[in-house]
């Protein structure tokens, strides 16, 4: 099983001992988790133009938390900077948890993070959410806004999980197992628990995946490029 950083890591670690898409046979997508972007209340920023207005006034001196370089949260906010030409500081930590308490105490100004982090503190209060990352809304948080509909054309992503088999699988074996998971994901009770965690069900076939990890590779690898993401 995988996610989004399996497309990631070949653009920011060197000398990976397998290549992302021909070590391995797709089975299929699984979830996709939406990330929200979250900042501390005390920010003077209500909605997302807002919120660029203010890191434009203020270069390099409105911060975004990551879980560490290189990490989904890392290019979620690298795209957005790419994107909206807002000069936000990256502050890396290591683990979602450090960057989540720090950003509820005001260390930090804002971060891209999961849903479940922000259904743990908006509903208290506790942080404020502007924009979710994702195309569409997500149902943890309906009145949340996507980006594009808060005026940041282009941009939409998520954090997705996939499952894979070594390369040269065979189809037969492939087809069946993509099948049962189609039937776990189906389940009711499968996507109660989903929903509890913050993701959604996003099932695929194999040929879809295999063109999905395609597009993903290309994609994060620009951002990366855009971004200038390093892991030193």
């Amino acid at each position: 099983m995988v996610s989004s950083t399996h497309v990631i890591s070949p653009w920011i670690y060197k000398n990976l001992p397998y290549d992302p898409v021909r070590s391995f046979t797709p089975v299929g997508k699984l979830v996709d988790s939406a990330y929200v972007l979250l900042v501390n209340p005390k920010v003077p920023a209500h909605n997302v133009q807002e919120f660029i207005a203010l890191a434009k006034a203020h270069p390099g001196e409105i911060h975004y938390a990551s879980s560490g370089n290189g990490s989904a949260q890392h290019l979620m906010g690298g795209l957005f900077v790419t994107l909206t030409g807002a000069p936000l500081k990256h502050v890396p930590y290591r683990g979602s948890s450090a960057a989540a308490q720090d950003l509820v105490a005001g260390v930090v100004e804002s971060s891209f993070a999961g849903v479940t982090n922000a259904l743990a503190q908006v509903p208290q209060g506790r942080l404020r959410a502007l924009a979710v990352m994702t195309a569409k809304r997500v149902p943890q948080l309906p009145d949340v806004p996507t980006l594009q509909e808060a005026g940041v054309p282009g941009y939409s992503a998520s954090v997705w999980l996939a499952l894979l088999a070594p390369a040269g699988t065979p189809r037969d074996i492939v087809q069946r197992l993509n099948g049962e998971v189609a039937k776990v994901m189906a389940d009711p009770e499968t996507q109660k628990v989903l929903f509890n965690a913050g993701v959604e069900p996003a099932p695929s076939t194999p040929e879809e995946m295999q063109s999905y990890l395609v597009e993903e590779l290309a994609r994060w690898g620009k951002v990366v490029k855009d971004a200038g993401i390093r892991v030193d």
